[in-house]
This record gives C-alpha cells, structure tokens and sequence, in this order.
C-alpha cells in the first residue's frame, strides 16, 4: 500500500502559527506553566500526514512532541482536543501580550535556510530550522543575583492554594535534612535539589504545578522518601513529620531530627 503523501505548511501559513506562539510549546505552557521559548516541530494534531490544513499543526517541543505521538501502555494519550484547547490557551495569552512574561522587545523575522543568530546585551536567543527570533529583555532583581519574577498560577494545580504548596515544600525540606543527616553520618556529597528532580520524574509535574487531584499522591511521595532515610528507617513508626491537615508551616519548619538514644 502506497504511502499517502506528506502535506506540509506554506511558508506564509508556517509563519502565521509561528507567530502565532512565539515558538512557545502550549503544552510546556498549560501543564508546567512553562512559557520560555522551545527548540520544536510542527506537529500533524490527527497525525494524518497526508491533512494539510493548517488548523490541523501546532508547534511542540521535542518531548512533548514525542509524547504526542507515542502510544501509551497504561497511561492516558494526550488527546487532539486537549491539544486544541492547550493550543488557543497559548495563542490567547500570546495576543494578550502576556508572553513574553518578563517583557521587553521580541522580533520574529523570517531568514535564509542557514540561521543565524546576534546577541547583544542581556538576551535570549532561540534559532532553529529556517526562522530566528531574539527576546530581549532586562533581568528585574529582588536582591543580589535572584529573580523577582515567581511561578505563574495555574488553575488546578496546588499553585491557587499556598498552603498546599508551602506543605510539599516543607516535605522537600525535611527530606533533605534527614538526608543530610545520612550523608554527613557516611561522609557522601549532599546532593541538593536533587529530590525535586526525582519529584518531577515521578509526579510528571513540577512540585508547584502538580493538579490539586494529585496533591495527596505527590504528599505520599515525599513522606515515603523521607521514610526510606536511614533516619527514617531507624525511627519507622516514630512521628517524623507533621500531616497535611495540622500542618502549620512556620511551627513544622522548627520540628528536630528524631533524638538518636
């Protein structure tokens, strides 16, 4: 059976959604609160090579390109619909000037098949495939070497509510003190930040933008890894953290290391 052939975007038609997203991946942008320009491709949203209209393509970054495509065992496909709605989400926000979200200037010109990129001053720089954009933009500081700007809120997600949030991270700060303590007690490296990374691997989401439906699991998560410390294993049974519904942040923040006997 003969392969049906590829239908690809015009240039014009290309530059329109291009524009359109500022090179932004709508599902970085709906899922991760993630709105940083993405090296990506031009996605098929029926995954019929052969439909080209261009209501049909939506740029997507790599991973999440290929999560698109993929077909799950057990876990949930990202649907076209979905993909859709997270798509005119990126789109809205983009014509409302809501991205780029640290403002300044942002140019998006067509070049030869050869990109180039200049950068000057403080910039980001993004180049890839036959367009180039430059972001400039001024860093705002709130003290020496940090940035004022904070996590954006996504709706669903544990960011609408402080107080789930200042408990996921008080999980992460008590499993790292207890893992401290182990690394000090065998004289290894303290590897910081590092569970955050294990929590985004696990949960699928950055601990801030984990869904609201997932809060408990991701609770479950850490209690568990503050658990499998060789404190947590020496005191298995012992109270080691405080629970979600008497938490209190600026009280559990002071809790001790279980007293070694």
């Amino acid at each position: 059976m003969a392969k049906s052939e590829r239908r690809s975007l015009t240039p014009e038609n290309e530059g329109d959604l291009l524009q359109k997203c500022l090179r932004r991946c709508c599902l970085c942008y709906a899922l991760e609160g993630d709105d940083s320009p993405k090296e990506g491709q031009i996605a098929h949203l029926d995954h019929s090579r052969s439909n080209g209209n261009p209501e049909n393509f939506v740029f997507l970054c790599l991973r999440h390109h290929n999560m698109y495509d993929a077909t799950m065992g057990q876990a949930k496909n990202l649907t076209e619909h979905e993909v859709r709605r997270h798509r005119q989400t990126l789109y809205d926000a983009v014509a409302q000037g809501r991205i780029p979200a640290k403002g300044g200037e942002t140019v998006l010109r067509y070049a030869p098949p050869q990109s180039f990129v200049n950068v000057s001053g403080d910039s980001n720089v993004v180049a890839g495939g036959n367009v180039n954009y430059t972001i400039n933009f001024q860093k705002a500081t709130r003290g020496k070497g940090r940035s004022s700007s904070r996590p954006p809120i996504i709706p669903g997600t544990v960011s609408e509510d402080a107080r789930m949030v200042g408990y996921l991270n008080y999980l992460v700060r008590r499993y790292e003190q207890f893992k401290k303590w182990d690394c000090d007690s065998t004289g290894k490296k303290m590897g910081w930040g590092m569970i955050r990374n294990a929590y985004k691997r696990e949960m699928k989401y950055e601990l801030i933008h984990t869904p609201t439906e997932h809060f408990e699991r991701g609770a479950r998560y850490l209690q568990g890894r503050i658990a499998k410390t060789r404190l947590g294993r020496m005191f298995k049974g012992k109270r080691l953290y405080s629970q979600f519904n008497d938490f209190d942040e600026t009280v559990a923040d002071k809790d001790p290391l279980p007293a070694l006997e």
